[in-house]
């Protein structure tokens, strides 16, 4: 399943202590059935690291990529960022994010500290190979209404516009963060935020495209399908604690009471929201839930 608590344990032993708390419950589906992002696989993989190495998750990142990289002002301990110059998260009202969210046991789930200039030489080093390159090695095609986006080890790989695109996005309370590559170009883009509801991804790409010695194609016209049974895909559907509601207003599809429109034989779009139906889970914005009726 996935979840991320932004506040809790500030030691070096919250992340062993949250991962052998995990019971069955956390198991979502069986491996390889449904693509769903999953903050838990990242926690997991992070143990793993300190196990592996030695030393707790945080100084295991500062010893085995950080330093390499010559990244000084980035770290995963907000007592260690706090003496660099921060710019501290804000609410999307504009007030500060107070308190700020930490949880050790949650750390390698997008709580990592960096400035601009230190995430740069991370996608330098990456589009030089000095990164492991299986990282964008796709693993699973995810499911939306435009073709060609797959999911490597934690970075999205899309060429669905004629540009093989590697990128991933993250949040936290008070911060948005945006990084998008197109190696074979040797370009790369990354758009920090400090604020809630803030939107990097249309600002990346902007960039990235404006950077680039070639045009993205356009974004391909979904196939509007000449009828749907919708009735089928009317549910509750869940993912751990997070639920999804999609009923039926005459012939459509609703989420939170907008309507949905039919894009594809199995997926929908509202405004922002576009939901897909794949083997008895709705997937939307990156994560799939099971339907429970």
């Amino acid at each position: 399943m996935d979840e991320t608590k932004m506040y809790g344990s500030h030691d070096d032993e919250a992340l062993e202590r949250n991962v052998a708390s995990w019971k069955d419950d956390v198991f979502f589906t069986e491996p390889g059935r449904i693509y769903s992002y999953s903050n838990l696989g990242f926690v997991l993989a992070g143990r793993l690291i300190e196990v592996v190495n030695g030393k707790p998750f945080a100084d295991s990142m500062e010893e085995l990529l950080f330093k390499p990289l010559d990244m000084k002002s980035t770290t995963f301990r907000p007592t260690m960022a706090m003496t660099y110059p921060l710019a501290v998260g804000h609410t999307a009202a504009g007030a500060v994010s107070r308190p700020a969210a930490d949880h050790a046991g949650y750390w390698p789930a997008g709580s990592m500290f960096t400035s601009g200039n230190d995430f740069a030489k991370f996608v330098i080093a990456f589009m030089n190979g000095d990164v492991p390159a299986v990282l964008a090695k796709p693993n699973v095609e995810v499911p939306g209404i435009r073709a060609g986006v797959q999911y490597g080890y934690g970075l999205e790989i899309d060429t669905s516009r004629g540009v093989r695109i590697i990128q991933h996005g993250g949040s936290r309370a008070g911060y948005r963060t945006q990084m998008m590559m197109a190696p074979e170009f040797k370009t790369g883009v990354v758009v920090l935020c400090n604020k809630d509801g803030a939107q990097p991804g249309p600002i990346a790409q902007k960039a990235l495209e404006l950077l680039l010695p070639v045009r993205f194609s356009p974004a391909p016209s979904p196939a509007i399908p000449t009828s749907v049974v919708v009735s089928k895909y009317a549910g509750k559907y869940v993912n751990g604690p997070n639920t999804l509601e999609i009923a039926i207003d005459g012939d459509k599809l609703t989420i939170a009471k907008r309507p949905l429109e039919s894009a594809s034989p199995n997926c929908f779009h509202g405004g922002p929201t576009t939901v897909c139906f794949v083997n008895g889970y709705a997937h939307t914005g990156g994560r799939s839930y099971a339907k429970t009726n």
